[in-house]
């Protein structure tokens, strides 16, 4: 029988984001509700070739036949992938959405085997990324001796998507962080990237040292005399706001709405910034309380560390002369700054910036600063002489 969506199962998922040992049994839970016997989510980064950065079994998983799955069989599903790549975010797939012929499907040797060793069949699958440098997707396999998920099992699969995605994208920096210096929302200054922690209110609890020098900045945001984060514009204000309280009481249990994002403009001289909320909880009392609100990122491109175009260029198709214009545009460059750098006229470089943000899918620069950061996340490496 198929269980029911549970806002404490959503929330713990973002434990996982710091912890990622409590995966395992976190997928196990949600296969259990939406009938599956087992679930995996898997993390591939493309600017690397597609190199694996990440993979999440659910508890019972039998590590060695699936990595004889992957060595011997999983080559008969490469088809798959572009089917999901170019699905919408979060929308849940089966085999049958993936491989409309399902007799041909049926023929290929990997099916029985499946059934045979991992005692398998039918599975459902969601892309969990929406930037192309990152393909990510969270997958249940059903029992080989029942038919395909119904109707509910896929709505309860796709309910928590949302918030397997934004703890996937987490871990990417949370990780990284969590591997160099042995924690994670106290060490938030070696993620050079401007992010603060808020409560539900907005209440600022931690900033990082990048957020502060773009608030002295800006006109577009700023803490209140009461130590809450405000954008100027008071529609956007409520919008944050908004956002901010959702993502708390996701990380609370209390909602399901753990990611979102909202623009901050400031004076007409000044790009607008984006502002990206995401749930966040502190699992392991790193900040001497038990934590769970937002984390606030906040995306400028006349503001930022240098990001690194490695893989980035590739993976959307830019040709030599968009590569070299978006990296001075990652470096904070003017388009008028670009022109005399490279020595072509400004038009040249409009229309070359205008291709990129086509290529990218990017909305403007600040937009396309996100999906580079997002590609390659900007994080200090430890000196020589910490330990």
């Amino acid at each position: 029988m198929t269980g029911k969506f549970k806002a404490d199962l959503a929330a713990s998922f973002l434990d996982a984001s710091i912890e990622d040992q409590k995966w395992p049994d976190l997928l196990q839970d949600y296969t259990n509700d939406c009938g599956a016997v087992s679930g995996n989510v898997l993390s591939l980064k493309m600017t690397e070739g597609g190199s694996p950065a990440a993979v999440h079994l659910s508890k019972g998983v039998n590590a060695e036949k699936l990595s004889a799955w992957n060595n011997e069989y999983s080559q008969h599903e490469a088809d798959c992938f572009p089917v999901i790549a170019r699905s919408e975010l979060f929308q849940v797939l089966s085999e049958h959405d993936i491989w409309p012929d399902q007799e041909e499907f049926n023929s290929r040797p990997h099916i029985p085997w499946l059934a045979e060793n991992l005692g398998v069949r039918h599975r459902l699958c969601a892309r969990i990324s929406e930037e192309p440098s990152w393909f990510e997707t969270v997958s249940v396999q059903y029992h080989k001796d029942r038919g395909p998920a119904n109707a509910a099992e896929r709505d309860l699969f796709g309910k928590y998507a949302p918030v397997i995605a934004a703890s996937v994208r987490l871990g990417r920096i949370f990780q990284t962080l969590k591997s160099r210096f042995s924690a994670v929302l106290s060490v938030l200054d070696r993620y050079r990237v401007a992010v603060m922690l808020v409560t539900d209110s907005g209440q600022v609890v931690l900033r990082n040292r990048t957020s502060e020098k773009l608030l002295d900045q800006t006109s577009a945001l700023a803490i209140t005399r009461y130590g809450k984060v405000r954008i100027r514009d008071s529609d956007s204000n409520a919008e944050l706001q908004r956002l901010i309280e959702r993502a708390a009481n996701t990380a609370n249990a209390k909602d399901d709405v753990p990611m979102g994002t909202v623009i901050a403009r400031g004076s007409v001289h000044e790009d607008a910034i984006i502002c990206e909320v995401s749930a966040v909880r502190d699992t392991t009392d790193e900040l001497g309380e038990r934590y769970r609100g937002a984390l606030v990122t906040l995306y400028d491109p006349f503001l930022h560390p240098e990001v690194s175009m490695e893989g980035f260029s590739l993976v959307y198709g830019l040709t030599g002369g968009e590569s070299a214009v978006t990296a001075l545009l990652l470096e904070g460059m003017t388009t008028e700054d670009i022109a005399e750098t490279r020595g072509v006229k400004i038009g040249t470089v409009r229309n070359q910036i205008k291709s990129v943000l086509a290529k990218t899918n990017s909305r403007s620069r600040s937009d396309l600063v996100r999906k580079a950061i997002s590609a390659n996340p900007p994080i200090d490496r430890k000196r020589p002489d910490e330990r």
